[in-house]
Order: structure tokens, then C-alpha cells, then sequence
């Protein structure tokens, strides 16, 4: 009789492996999407740096970087072109010269990263806004 008991005790238990498991999935998908999105994130950044940095490098050797800083932005987008959300437009990049510390910035502003982790629109944040920027001395002072 001892035996019957026990089997009807395990018998009891099969559903828990399920809830248990149900309880569990949503918690660890939401780590792996914020593990994927945080990796993302990183990638992004290091491309806007780079976009700007390559686009204040070009601008350092110009004569005027200002006058003609649709070429800089082109520089800036085609160097950017890597990026999982597509090239950086023209608006969201600034070419300015101090002529006093004789330095080229350029500017990336408000770039937009979209994150794919499951409800992050509820809590207001699917869109992140990163801003990078670089600084080269300029050569045609």
C-alpha cells in the first residue's frame, strides 16, 4: 500500500515541470533579447564614432570645411553605411570649425537605435537617441 502512495504522489507533480517552465521562459528571453540588444547598441556606437571620425578626418585637410560640408556629410553617411537601422542622413550630422583652436568637430546627433527586445514600447523606450562626436586639428589654419 506504501507503494500506491507514492505512485499517486508523482503522479501529482507532472504538471509542475510545465508551470515551472512558463514561469521561467519569459524571464530568460527577456535577458537574451536584452543581451542581443545591448550588443547591438555597442556595434552602433562604435559605427557613429567611427562615421564621425572618418568624416573629421576629411574635414581637417579641407580648405573650408564649413562651405563645403554636404562632401563631409557624405563621407559621414558612406562610412555609417554599416549600421543594422541603415546610412546616417545628412540632417542628424554637424561640421563645425573653431577657428580659434583651429579644430574640425563633426557631429553626429540623434541617431535613432531601435530596440527588438520584446516590451520595451510599454515601458516607453523602443527607440534609443545616441549622439557621437569627433575632433581633429585642422590643417588649413
Amino acid at each position: 500500500m506504501p507503494r500506491l502512495g507514492c505512485l499517486a504522489f508523482r503522479r501529482d507533480e507532472d504538471g509542475a515541470v510545465a508551470v515551472e517552465f512558463a514561469l521561467v521562459v519569459p524571464v530568460f528571453l527577456l535577458m537574451v533579447f536584452g543581451i542581443v540588444d545591448l550588443g547591438r547598441a555597442y556595434y552602433t556606437v562604435n559605427n557613429l564614432v567611427s562615421a564621425a571620425r572618418e568624416g573629421a578626418r576629411y574635414a581637417s585637410v579641407l580648405p573650408d570645411p564649413t562651405a563645403i560640408a554636404d562632401s563631409v556629410r557624405l563621407v559621414v553617411a558612406n562610412t555609417g553605411n554599416g549600421l543594422g537601422a541603415g546610412a546616417i542622413p545628412s540632417s542628424l550630422v554637424d561640421v563645425a570649425v573653431d577657428r580659434t583652436l583651429n579644430t574640425v568637430t563633426v557631429t553626429v546627433r540623434n541617431y535613432p537605435f531601435k530596440l527588438i527586445t520584446p516590451f520595451a514600447g510599454t515601458i516607453g523606450r523602443s527607440t534609443i537617441l545616441m549622439s557621437k562626436s569627433a575632433t581633429f586639428h585642422w590643417e588649413h589654419s
